[in-house]
């Protein structure tokens, strides 16, 4: 089965946090960053800005075309409404996709991943081998999981170890 999976780095994204400053809400971020902001969980936007919530007032921002000073870039967009905190360096999104990966997935993750319950777009922050992940799902047999680096080599070896299992 270790065939079916494909896993993947996903390199050159820009990575950071927006959390809503006391009394601003969801929309007035949202107008300035010229996106339908979702105070809640799931994925919005595309390949040039797209935010995932992940809790009332925070949202763990992505481009896939970043430059250098685009975390500066969009806390100078947000100012006096949201602190930004870059995260390029920090984090690591991994893509795993294929006909096994919700499989995959499953089996480590404590998030009912069913297409039914958990549909393209949707997000959830979980743990995966005592590894926090923000984990979504990003087509029909594709999801992208977000977490820090320093894990990166403890959850490819559990990724490694629950393919073999399969």
């Amino acid at each position: 089965m270790a065939e079916t999976i494909q896993i993947a780095e996903r390199l050159g994204l820009g990575l950071a946090i927006v959390q809503a400053r006391k009394g601003v809400d969801a929309d007035a971020i949202g107008r300035t960053l010229g996106i339908d902001l979702r105070d809640g969980p799931g994925r919005i936007g595309d390949a040039s800005l797209s935010t995932i919530g992940t809790g009332p007032g925070s949202w763990f921002v992505l481009s896939e075309q970043a430059s250098d000073d685009w975390a500066e870039r969009i806390a100078v967009t947000v100012k006096g409404l949201a602190s930004v905190f870059d995260q390029s360096s920090g984090h690591c999104v991994l893509s795993l996709s294929g006909p096994d990966a919700r499989t995959l997935l499953q089996a480590g993750a404590p998030v009912d991943l069913d297409p039914l319950q958990f549909p393209t777009g949707a997000s959830a922050s979980t743990l995966i081998a005592h590894i926090a992940v923000l984990l979504w799902r990003t087509g029909e047999d594709s999801f992208d999981l977000a977490f820090y680096r320093s894990y990166r080599e403890s959850l490819e070896r559990w990724l490694t170890d629950a393919v073999r299992a399969l």
